[in-house]
């Protein structure tokens, strides 16, 4: 049973444990998936999806918002504090840069309480200042795995730690750098496998989401992931005391890249692309053990250890000898057959309602098609025909007391006469036969005119 430790990064990365904790109960109408030991670790400088209330949470009736010890709030810190007494911070100082750097925010109203806000640096100052309750949540999740034994086995060691992030923002694109060093820091042994899973800035966002940032943030996400991967960026320890630069060995095991268009070149929706990301997850994390994939186990798990390809774990070189461009950059497809359940539900109720409609108004039914929009198909002159040839035989349904109702034709006798057959469907609602009605000549040459067209 492996251990997994799902971490968002940014809104981004909550949108997408967010998406997979659905489709873990979608599947299993439990919070938890079975064979398999999941966690979860939400790092965000906006409380907007960490609310225990918030309806976005939801799905068939029950919230899957994670608990608040699964929350790290990265806020309510003083910008302009650290900035005035940099020599106090010596992990800040090397990277921070001076006062100038941040007149534009130091010179807001809310300085004292900033949140990422599509600045990388500002986004990774943030994450620096939790750096150690990041690190300790992780740990401790990690030790939790490990030592669980409510399912009745025994888990292993090794843990697969699943970032998920985007490269536009502040937040994500600030902190990816530093969450992966901390957690290769604490976990250098290369049973524990990191992997990336990215979101490319938009080729057009959304009218008033991409602000000055939003592309340069992803390009420079880029670069340093690049840079890491290949060893020729060393960043500093957000948590050292010395300022001193990180060299780290493997940093992560594979970056998966994704955009909003697919191979089709479709845009679909960031919520959209929150689904289809939890849906590869969930195949990964939750499906894949269940395959029988042979002795060589999985292609995906040895492809993202680097067990295809002759030169898969070396980097490419330029014509100088100089590492170039990592080869951990991935990038993944999926397919899924999707029933249209509301467009479903919403034909069948247009239908019922207009065979209901239809019946009411028409009364047509039709074996195989239902109740039509026509009325029945009547020869009413034929109808006339048929009962002024049987006027003389006085036929059953012309009685003298019964009361005239719609169309029914019956027997009237007034001052004019009795009434012919289709006159007597002219009558007055509710006229009785034994009763009497005054008409004028004028009236009553008029009724007989227009039966008579």
């Amino acid at each position: 049973m492996p251990n997994h430790l799902i971490i968002g990064l940014g809104g981004t990365g909550g949108n997408i444990i967010r998406s997979f904790r659905k489709a873990v109960y979608q599947a299993f109408s439990s919070d938890l998936a079975p064979n398999v030991n999941l966690s979860y670790l939400y790092v965000d400088s906006s409380d907007e999806f960490m609310k225990p209330d918030d309806p976005s949470w939801k799905i068939l009736g029950h919230s899957v918002q994670i608990s608040q010890r699964s929350q790290l709030l990265i806020e309510g810190i003083n910008l302009k504090s650290v900035v005035d007494n940099l020599n106090q911070y010596p992990s800040l100082k090397p990277w921070l840069g001076d006062r100038e750097d941040w007149r534009d925010i130091l010179n807001a109203a809310d300085a004292a309480k900033v949140v990422g806000g599509q600045k990388r640096r500002l986004g990774r100052f943030l994450f620096a200042t939790n750096a150690s309750k990041f690190r300790d949540k992780v740990k401790e999740f990690v030790a939790e795995m490990q030592q669980d034994r409510s399912r009745g086995f025994t888990p292993p060691i090794a843990t697969t730690f699943h970032i998920c992030c985007g490269l536009a923002g502040g937040t994500g694109s600030g902190s990816v750098i530093d969450a992966i060093c901390q957690i290769r820091l604490a976990y250098p042994d290369p049973q524990h496998r990191i992997l990336l899973y990215a979101l490319l800035p938009e080729r057009n966002p959304a009218a008033g989401r991409a602000g000055p940032n939003y592309h340069a943030n992803g390009y420079a996400a880029l670069v340093e992931l690049n840079a890491l991967g290949i060893g020729s960026w060393q960043p500093h320890d957000v948590l050292g005391r010395d300022g001193a630069r990180l060299n780290i060995q493997d940093p992560f095991n594979c970056c998966y890249l994704f955009s909003d268009e697919n191979e089709a070149n479709v845009a679909v929706s960031l919520d959209e692309l929150g689904d289809i990301t939890a849906s590869f997850l969930f195949q990964k994390i939750v499906q894949e053990p269940n395959i029988n994939w042979g002795d060589k186990g999985s292609t995906i798990s040895r492809q993202e250890i680097y067990e295809l390809g002759s030169q898969a774990k070396t980097p490419e070189y330029s014509a100088r000898g100089a590492a170039r461009r990592s080869r951990a950059f991935f990038s993944f497809g999926i397919k899924q057959i999707a029933y249209p359940e509301v467009e479903i539900r919403e034909f069948l109720t247009y239908s019922f309602s207009m065979q209901a409609v239809r019946q009411l108004l028409f009364n047509r039914w039709v074996e195989g098609e239902g109740f039509k929009d026509e009325p029945v198909n009547q020869s009413f002159h034929e109808f006339v025909r048929e009962c002024q040839g049987r006027s003389k035989t006085r036929p059953v349904w012309r009685t003298k007391s019964r009361p005239v109702v719609g169309s029914q034709v019956v027997e009237y006798s007034g001052e004019e006469g009795r009434w012919s057959v289709a006159e007597a469907a002219l009558l007055p609602r509710g006229a009785s036969g034994r009763g009497r009605v005054q008409r004028s000549e004028d009236e009553v040459r008029l009724r007989r005119l227009c039966l008579s067209r």
